[in-house]
């Protein structure tokens, strides 16, 4: 434990890429039924941050997502071990540290892969004292960036069940896309609230990474106990926020400049009181 610690604290202040450690084989999944949080994952979880292409949307609804706290009691506890773990890691790391509820994440058959993003604000410095966990139940995959002179290479990291793989706040990656179904856990690890500075990571919010990149914020809708995948997706971008300004302004530019023509002297004068 003491030496994975050390590794992640190293990692926290690291200046180069790549800015992740896979510890493999750190976990006993053994047991884990993979298949019934498949099921459950797929009865019940939400959609979640897939793809954009260009200017338009993409979402297959097949990347889903159920919070630990919405899982049954007798599931959750197959994997409990897997939670003690990750508090157990993080409080050795650094005891103010804030570990979020678990996440299970579901790529159904047939998943496209995501786009890149962060899930903290890669701007924010905070975000490069935060982190986030993956844990491996069945062999997955990472798409991450690289960064080396202004460049960005892009590669892939293959995990396996009973690996971590930490990700510091400020990686840049995307889900893989799957052929056929996958489970695997996920961990925020935040920074403790403050005044001070803005938090790096804020809920239902992705950071795209691109030339004209917003965010996605997701709403979630709920008509029943079962969410059946039900997503609506809202995209700001500073492009067409920047777009619709210069279009006020040149609205602004030609009132001002219409001239008021005097009336005709053939128009008869109104009548005096």
């Amino acid at each position: 434990m003491a030496s994975f610690s050390d590794r992640i604290r190293a990692m926290l202040q690291a200046n180069d890429s790549p800015l992740f450690l896979r510890l493999p084989a750190c976990i006993n999944t053994a047991l884990v039924p993979v298949g019934d949080l498949i099921y459950f994952t797929s009865e019940h979880g939400r959609s979640i941050f897939q793809q954009v292409a260009k200017d338009s949307q993409l979402q297959d609804n097949k990347r889903l997502q159920v919070i630990g706290a919405d899982v049954p009691d007798t599931l959750r506890q197959t994997y409990s071990h897997v939670n003690n773990f990750v508090i157990a890691l993080t409080h050795d790391v650094d005891p103010t540290l804030r570990v979020s509820p678990e996440s299970i994440i579901v790529s159904m058959p047939g998943c496209i892969p995501q786009s890149f993003h962060g899930d903290y604000d890669y701007e924010n410095p905070a975000s490069r004292r935060s982190y986030f966990i993956l844990v491996g139940l069945m062999t997955s995959r990472l798409h991450y960036l690289e960064f080396h002179d202004g460049f960005s290479i892009a590669k892939i990291l293959t995990y396996k069940a009973g690996d971590l793989v930490i990700c510091r706040g400020d990686l840049i990656h995307a889900g893989a896309g799957y052929s056929t179904a996958n489970v695997r856990l996920r961990y925020y690890i935040d920074l403790p609230r403050t005044r001070r500075e803005a938090p790096a990571r804020k809920l239902n919010k992705t950071y795209l990474f691109s030339d004209d990149a917003g965010y996605y914020e997701f709403s979630y809708y709920s008509i029943t106990r079962n969410f059946h995948n039900m997503c609506k997706q809202v995209q700001l971008k500073r492009r067409y926020h920047g777009e619709l300004c210069a279009r006020m302004r040149a609205a602004k530019k030609a009132r001002a400049s219409t001239v008021v023509s005097p009336p005709s002297e053939d128009t008869p004068a109104e009548d005096s009181p």
